[in-house]
């Protein structure tokens, strides 16, 4: 196989992966290829109009994400693919093998079977669009898959303009009593669930080779796995947080689908991405309820009551996949008696005993789509999985994306316990954790640590704890500012009192100098050698008045200073003596007795002290 040739399929198989394609589409492509092999495939599936020009390049993208891990090597990232299951049948030629990692064959495909399945009575045929209740209301356009009982296609309804899903049984079963019987079961169930996450159920009939149909309300862009794998091939490295929520929030609306369909005693038992479609506005809704099964004796008799024209002939089962007469040819395909889709199915459905069945089932094939959400891939891609290879469960979770959170890991482990008791007991219970993820909440299957509590209260107390730390910064820059406030008036009356004590000192010292310099004047104007000269009493007199006048001065600038006290005391003293030496008339006399008796006056007081 050439390169370009791969690289074609490469860009085929990822288109019909994002189910941008189908595989009706792909067959008429690629024998349109066979025809003329010059043609690149994504060039007819353009020219066809199977793929317009927007959706080619959201899948080169795709193509090249893919190739990025093998380095642009296109054989290794086809045969990468194709050991995922990506890579459709239809894509290989008629007696040609399918890669596989390891470079080994793993056998011829089967030829694509024909759009329009054969009928075994060729009057039984009716020309496409013919298919109604009433004559030709229902046009159908395109055939979307079939199954081991029924095809579904989309056609449009004529009488109310509208596109729709109609699903029928295969020709060759038109007559088949228990395919009749299943058909009409499944349309019934579906029709009496009515609530927003069930696909309602518009109309049932039968065309005149004698195939039923029903008719369901048409969602594009179809279903959750579509959404998960372009997800994926989107972001494969790293979490897109805003499609991250959107597909939990499917998810969370499906898991609220299925609890009410508990409460009206009704297992799915096939619930898979597949199984849940999605709307462009937001719609989550179940579909497909052919291997329900009915747990409640009211409701399992209202849905096999016989009426109508399309009665099946059928006496009434256990559920819509037992007949009375023996399970289809389906169910016998299915390994071990297995009652559901083997890669999503629980450990209890292998057994093939309805009777240990229960609503946890259904929550096992919810963990499972949890799985493929957090994954990009069923838990199981092996044809055949072993209960042994479930008991695994462990070793299968370690295969999820690295940045899944940790809550949903153990959500999913949680629903997909191999025991049912260690399940979720409802379908709304897992929801209710998936919800409170969603809100940020602690969530029952996993306990917060610390550091995510921590993380959690600051995010819910937003504009508290932004008030608190605002709070806090303005205490801490307050308090820095008190602080070098405080600081700075402590160094002022720091340096105030250097100051005062040094202007202290230097009066001490200057009353000191003083008090000497009076001493010795009075000392010398005493003297005797003063006397010896004519005139000079009186001269000296005034001079030690004048001296003995600033003494009060100095005493009031230090009034506790003894040193001070003692000087002046000895200062009015000896001016006391030269008064009574001088004795020039009775005022002078009277004048030294007033300095004696202060003099004395002021020793006492010191003494006293």
């Amino acid at each position: 196989m050439s390169t370009a040739s791969t690289r074609g399929k490469l860009f085929a198989a990822l288109a019909r992966r994002l189910e941008y394609v189908t595989d009706g589409q792909l067959s008429l492509a690629c024998q349109a290829q066979r025809r003329d092999p010059s043609r690149e495939l994504a060039d007819i599936l353009v020219a066809q109009g199977a793929i317009d020009a927007r959706n080619r390049a959201l899948v080169e993208d795709a193509v090249e994400s893919q190739l990025a891990p093998h380095a642009g090597d296109v054989e290794a990232c086809f045969a990468a693919i194709h050991d995922k299951g990506w890579v459709p049948a239809v894509l290989f030629a008629e007696g040609s093998d399918a890669p596989t990692a390891a470079g080994e064959p793993t056998g011829p495909e089967p030829p694509v079977e024909p759009l329009v399945e054969p009928v075994d009575d060729a009057g039984d045929t009716v020309a496409l669009g013919r298919y109604s209740s009433g004559g030709s209301r229902y046009e159908l356009l395109e055939r979307k898959f079939s199954g081991g009982v029924g095809e579904v296609w989309i056609a449009h309804d004529r009488e109310l303009s509208r596109d729709v899903l109609l699903k029928q049984v295969l020709p060759g079963l038109a007559e088949h009593p228990q395919s009749r019987g299943r058909f009409l079961r499944e349309t019934r169930t579906g029709a009496i669930l009515e609530h927003p996450g069930i696909v309602p159920v518009y109309d049932i009939g039968q065309h005149p080779g004698g195939q039923l149909f029903q008719v369901m309300q048409y969602f594009r862009p179809g279903s959750l796995h579509k959404k998960i794998a372009a997800y994926h091939l989107a972001h494969p490295g790293a979490i897109d947080e805003l499609a991250f929520r959107t597909l939990l929030g499917h998810f969370a609306t499906a898991c609220r689908a299925i609890d009410f369909v508990h409460t009206r005693g009704i297992l799915h038992l096939d619930i898979k991405p597949q199984n849940i479609v999605t709307g462009e506005y937001g719609e989550t809704q179940i579909i497909d309820w052919g291997l329900s099964q009915i747990t409640d004796a009211d409701m399992l008799e209202k849905i096999h009551e016989e009426s109508g024209t399309f009665a099946s002939g059928s006496a009434h089962g256990h559920s819509g996949t037992r007949d009375s007469g023996g399970n289809s040819a389906s169910l016998d395909a299915m390994p071990r008696g297995l009652r559901g889709t083997p890669a999503y199915a629980a450990p209890e459905q292998w057994t093939g005993d309805p009777d240990v069945l229960s609503p946890r089932t259904d929550v096992y094939g919810l963990g499972a789509t949890l799985f493929e959400i957090l994954a990009g891939k069923a838990p199981f891609n092996r044809e055949m999985p072993t209960i042994g290879e479930d008991v695994e469960i462990g070793n299968l979770h370690r295969e999820m994306k690295p940045w899944a959170p940790p809550a949903l890991r153990a959500i999913c482990r949680k629903a997909m316990n191999v025991k049912p008791g260690d399940r979720y007991a409802t379908a709304a219970a897992l929801a209710d954790d998936i919800d409170r993820f969603l809100a940020d909440e602690p969530v029952a299957a996993w306990p917060d640590p610390w550091r995510v509590r921590l993380w959690r209260f600051v995010k819910r107390h937003r504009t508290a704890v932004a008030a608190a730390g605002m709070l806090l910064a303005t205490t801490t820059v307050a308090l820095a500012i008190g602080n070098v406030l405080v600081a700075r008036e402590r160094d002022a009356k720091e340096r105030a009192r250097k100051e005062a004590v040094a202007q202290r000192d230097l009066a001490e010292r200057n009353a000191a100098m003083t008090r000497g310099v009076i001493a010795d004047f009075i000392e010398t104007v005493a003297d005797d050698q003063w006397g010896q000269i004519p005139g000079t009493g009186q001269l000296r007199l005034d001079a030690v008045k004048s001296v003995v006048d600033k003494v009060p001065a100095l005493l009031a600038q230090q009034p506790d200073n003894p040193d001070l006290k003692y000087d002046a005391a000895l200062i009015y003293r000896r001016c006391a003596n030269l008064y009574r030496v001088l004795g020039l008339d009775a005022a002078t006399a009277a004048e030294g007795e007033k300095l004696e008796s202060e003099a004395l006056d002021k020793l006492r007081a010191l003494l006293a002290e």
